[in-house]
């Protein structure tokens, strides 16, 4: 009796261990996914805000080509023409100009985010202000876009990938009983990335008229869909790597042949 109440108790700790364990890997899956949402929108607003300052600088620059050229061949001239020229030009400078002090405000707040001990302010001119936050911002993007996310998104693919091998497992009713929470963490994370998997081209091919959103629910609710069409992917990937370089295979023949007739014609 004694040892039938000892493998009882191992078999209800091994079991409540393995509930866990479980509860583990869904908290770690649902905390990177909010952590890689968090990420993704702060760069996004980085890049966005980069675009916006380079597009707003480029027109005033243009804008202000304009003006003098305008003002230059207006010169002996009568005034009042001279200002009618001008007039259009300088209301759209007027716009550009809020924009573009609004897009350096961007910059700053958004440097501010990353480098709390950033001071713009420490430089000699407002120009030389305005360089130093763009190329923090641009350094602080490309960093974001070339490691921090790329390492956020295989960790999200990983724990997704454990997750899935979880919702398999049918060792006793306190697990089944997690396939809720299972079902609920990879439906969060296959709504925003299924957006990014499905191509406009796509979307425009279907039957029915269906925007990211409406995929998004669909993979939240049929998450075997957005597994399956991950497999689609990893096999045409695999299948394009494991593809032979035939214009390769070509050229090695070729030098192989014009080897063999330099030594034929050396001897």
């Amino acid at each position: 009796m004694p040892d039938s109440m000892n493998i009882i108790g191992k078999v209800q700790a091994a079991s409540d261990w393995a509930l866990q364990e479980k509860w583990f890997w869904y908290v770690s899956t649902g905390a990177t996914l909010f952590g890689l949402l968090f990420i993704q929108i702060l760069w996004f607003n980085g890049t966005t805000t980069l675009r916006d300052h380079q597009d707003y600088t480029k027109q005033i620059i243009q804008l202000n080509d304009e003006y003098y050229r305008v003002q230059a061949a207006a010169k002996g001239g009568s005034n009042d023409s001279a200002a009618d020229l001008l007039a259009p030009i300088q209301k759209k400078r007027d716009l550009v100009s809020p924009q573009i002090e609004s897009a350096s405000l961007a910059l700053n707040s958004f440097n501010k985010h990353w480098l709390w001990s950033y001071i713009p302010g420490s430089y000699d001119s407002a120009g030389a202000s305005e360089h130093a936050d763009i190329r923090v911002a641009s350094s602080i993007t490309q960093v974001l876009g070339l490691y921090i996310l790329p390492l956020f998104y295989g960790l999200l693919g990983a724990l997704l990938s454990i997750v899935q091998f979880l919702r398999s497992d049918d060792s006793n009713e306190a697990i089944r009983k997690l396939r809720p929470g299972a079902r609920v963490v990879t439906g969060s994370v296959a709504g925003p990335m299924i957006g990014m998997l499905i191509s406009p081209e796509f979307l425009n091919s279907l039957a029915f008229q269906a925007t990211p959103f409406v995929l998004a629910f669909i993979g939240g609710y049929a998450t075997d869909v957005f597994f399956a069409l991950i497999d689609r992917f990893l096999s045409s990937f695999r299948s394009n790597i494991s593809k032979p370089d035939s214009s390769g295979g070509a050229s090695d023949k070729k030098d192989a042949g014009g080897a063999g007739d330099v030594a034929a014609g050396n001897r």
